[in-house]
């Protein structure tokens, strides 16, 4: 982050595995699937921020799917679809979306970029 930046960009951040199996804890069967450990994959957008804040963003365990839903961020989508659009249209700050401001640096760094 730069400090002319601002706030709330939720820049992307994935922990590497070893952080995500670090902080495993169990889940409520809510859904009715079973007994379930969350494993934390990356802090909230406040966390990122150095506000306290929610739940930190993850993945239900186990689960043997080639996608997993990457819970408890906004944006309420599979993981791979939420990189492309961290990626791809927001250059790593999804938090972007819905803004009004301009930022100026998105142009760049999403110029080149590769669909995947």
């Amino acid at each position: 982050m730069h400090p002319a930046w601002g706030a709330e960009f939720d820049p992307l951040v994935v922990d590497p595995p070893e952080g995500a199996l670090s902080f495993l804890c169990e889940m409520d069967d809510e859904d009715g699937e079973g007994a379930a450990r969350f494993a934390a994959l990356a802090p909230d957008d406040f966390h990122k921020d150095n506000v306290s804040g929610g739940d930190p963003y993850g993945v239900r365990l186990p689960d043997s799917s080639a996608d997993f839903k990457f819970l408890n961020e906004r944006h309420d989508l599979l993981f791979v679809p939420y990189l492309r659009l961290a990626i791809l249209r927001f250059g790593g700050f999804p938090g972007l979306e819905g803004r009004d401001a301009t930022f100026e640096p998105l142009g760049g760094l999403i110029a080149g970029l590769e669909p995947f």
